[in-house]
């Protein structure tokens, strides 16, 4: 972490309980807002924003039922709807009139339907390893829907309290827990600790997280002026491993042509 991005952590008050906030650098410059994806925490950002550009402020928070944050209620299905509620309540707490918008996986799937309801206060969405919602097909919904009850209900049957001694215990119990993508040790190593839209998007897809995008949504993108696609090498916790090369490709998408690297 770079010495002169000054980190604070803080929580915020919500109905529910409070949700956790890592943020780096000056608070009077433009605010970006990173939001990490499922059964990650905001500890995913960590090497990732030590690598960016300092003019901006960066806020990365723990979503409800994630790291340090109050948990949702438990053994309830949470709608992607409840995380942008809460992300609302974050940045009506901030009072920004404008902000950037950074999520990954999960966290990418919330910032782009929060920029679809509230337009405009979002100024540009950076998109990592996830482009659309994957859509079911409507005549197969309903068994799909069986399905992830069931599942949801199997890993609630198997989830362990064990307590766990090291990082490689720790790693073992919660891949057991994920459902699509596991953890490799460095990523686990950030995350663990804490266990239409008009605007610019700069969607980056990683080219080995197995998904096939589906073509149609794709050229639909493409299509777009506001839109730029951009493939790099690494699996779906590119930002972490590969957290070099990202900041390179934001900190231009940002309008500055170095990054801290």
């Amino acid at each position: 972490m770079d010495v002169n991005l000054k980190l604070k952590e803080f929580n915020i008050s919500v109905p529910w309980g409070h949700i956790a906030v890592k943020s780096w650098g000056n608070e009077s410059h433009f605010p970006i807002l990173a939001i990490h994806g499922i059964q990650d925490n905001a500890g995913s950002f960590d090497q990732l924003v030590s690598l960016l550009p300092q003019t901006y402020n960066y806020v990365c928070i723990d979503l409800p039922s994630h790291g340090r944050s109050s948990r949702f209620t438990e053994h309830i299905p949470i709608h992607l709807w409840n995380f942008v509620l809460a992300l609302k309540f974050v940045t009506d707490h901030f009072n920004w009139d404008k902000f950037i918008l950074m999520g990954h996986s999960l966290g990418a799937h919330i910032a782009l339907q929060f920029a679809i309801v509230f337009p405009e206060k979002v100024e540009k969405l950076i998109l990592l390893d996830i482009i659309s919602l994957l859509a079911v097909e409507p005549d197969k919904f309903v068994s799909h829907l069986c399905d992830r009850y069931e599942k949801i209900l199997e890993e609630n049957r198997q989830i362990s309290n064990k307590p766990v001694d090291t990082l490689d215990d720790a790693l073992h119990e919660l891949n057991k827990q994920r459902v699509l993508f596991p953890l490799k040790k460095k990523a686990a190593e950030m995350i663990l600790p804490r266990s239409v839209v008009e605007c610019p998007i700069l969607i980056l897809l990683s080219t080995e997280n197995g998904w096939n995008w589906p073509k149609d949504i794709l050229q639909a993108f493409q299509k777009q002026r506001n839109i730029k696609i951009q493939w790099l090498s690494g699996d779906h916790y590119f930002h972490i491993v590969g957290a070099k090369s990202i900041a390179l490709v934001i900190g231009n998408y940002l309008g500055l042509s170095k990054s801290k690297i």
